[in-house]
C-alpha cells in the first residue's frame, strides 16, 4: 500500500515538472470554479426545497443563479473534459488503422475541432454582446454575464485543444494532457 502510494506521488511529481506553473494554475483554478458552482448549485437548491417543502416559500432567485451556474458549470466543465480527452470519440475506428495514418487522422480531427472552437468563439461573443442590454427575470443582471460562458467555456475548450495538439506533435502517443493524473 506504501509503496504504490509513493509511486503516485512520484507521477505526480513528474506531471508537476513536465508542465510550467501557468498550465497548472489554469487547469487548477479551473478545476476549483468547477467544485465551487458545483456547491453552489447543490447548496441553493437543498435550501430552495426546503423553503419550499417546509416553509411553503419559494426562494425565486435561487431558482435562476442555479440555472446561470448550471450554464456556466456546463461549458466550464466541458473545458476540462477536453482536457483529458474525455468526449466522445470513435477510437475504434482510428485503431482500425496503421499507427502513422491514425496519427494523421487524429491530428486532422483535432484541428477540425480546434476550427470549430474558433468559430464557436466568435459568434458566442458576438451572441453575449448582442444580449447585453437584456435584464434577467428575477435578478436584473445584465444577460451578457449568462452568455457569456459559451464563449469563455469555448475559448477554454480551444485552449485545451491547442494543447493537446501541441504535445501531440511533439510525440505524446495520445492526444491526453494529464494521462497519468487521468488514469488516477
Amino acid at each position: 500500500m506504501e509503496e504504490n502510494a509513493g509511486h503516485a506521488a512520484g507521477d505526480r511529481e513528474i506531471a508537476r515538472r513536465r508542465y510550467p506553473f501557468y498550465f497548472r494554475f489554469i487547469d487548477k483554478g479551473l478545476e476549483f470554479i468547477c467544485g465551487a458552482l458545483l456547491v453552489e448549485i447543490v447548496i441553493l437548491l437543498f435550501a430552495n426545497v426546503i423553503a419550499r417543502y417546509v416553509f411553503a416559500v419559494s426562494l425565486h432567485w435561487a431558482d435562476e443563479v442555479v440555472r446561470y451556474s448550471f450554464t456556466w458549470l456546463s461549458f466550464l466543465s466541458g473545458a476540462l473534459v477536453m482536457r483529458f480527452g474525455g468526449h466522445m470519440a470513435m477510437d475504434m475506428f482510428t485503431d482500425a488503422f496503421p499507427v502513422k495514418m491514425a496519427r494523421a487522422l487524429r491530428i486532422t480531427v483535432e484541428l477540425a475541432v480546434i476550427i470549430f472552437l474558433v468559430i464557436l468563439v466568435i459568434y458566442s461573443w458576438q451572441m453575449a454582446q448582442i444580449t447585453a442590454g437584456q435584464k434577467s427575470s428575477t435578478l436584473r443582471i445584465s444577460m451578457f454575464w449568462v452568455y457569456l460562458a459559451a464563449p469563455v467555456g469555448s475559448a477554454f475548450m480551444l485552449y485545451y485543444s491547442l494543447r493537446r495538439l501541441g504535445g501531440f506533435l511533439r510525440g505524446s502517443p495520445t492526444m491526453q494532457l494529464d494521462e497519468r493524473e487521468a488514469i488516477q
